[in-house]
């Protein structure tokens, strides 16, 4: 399993706050756990917080933020060129893609989802 920044710092945050993991816990397995505990991704600073993210596209008073996002599922071996051609389309229209998650399995059948979240003007 690749160790990337993110993966390490969830496992030792894990740690820190006394959050048990299992030794071979997939990326997003310890990510669900973190978030689940109330915990959170800064991506920009590159650190968990106990801060939970925010994850309405709504402002403070219920204004749109501009930020949208999108669930895209499909087979596994179609995935990688639909969120491409996805992400070209957005880009074509001048909206900025600020975020792609990584494809995981849906929960039911063989299909995986990935997440798109993109600003509009």
């Amino acid at each position: 399993m690749r160790q990337t920044s993110k993966y390490t710092t969830a496992l030792a945050y894990a740690r820190k706050i006394g959050v048990k993991t299992a030794r071979d816990i997939s990326h997003q397995a310890l990510y669900d756990t973190l978030e689940g505990a109330g915990h959170s991704w800064d991506a920009a600073a590159k650190q968990w917080t106990d801060t939970p993210a925010v994850t309405s596209v709504f402002g403070s008073d219920d204004i749109p933020t501009g930020t949208v996002k999108i669930r895209i599922m499909a087979h596994p071996d179609m995935i990688e060129i639909v969120t491409k051609r996805a992400t070209e389309y957005l880009q074509d229209a001048d909206w900025e893609v600020i975020e792609q998650s990584s494809p995981y399995p849906n929960r039911r059948g063989i299909g995986v989802r990935v997440y798109l979240t993109f600003k509009v003007d």
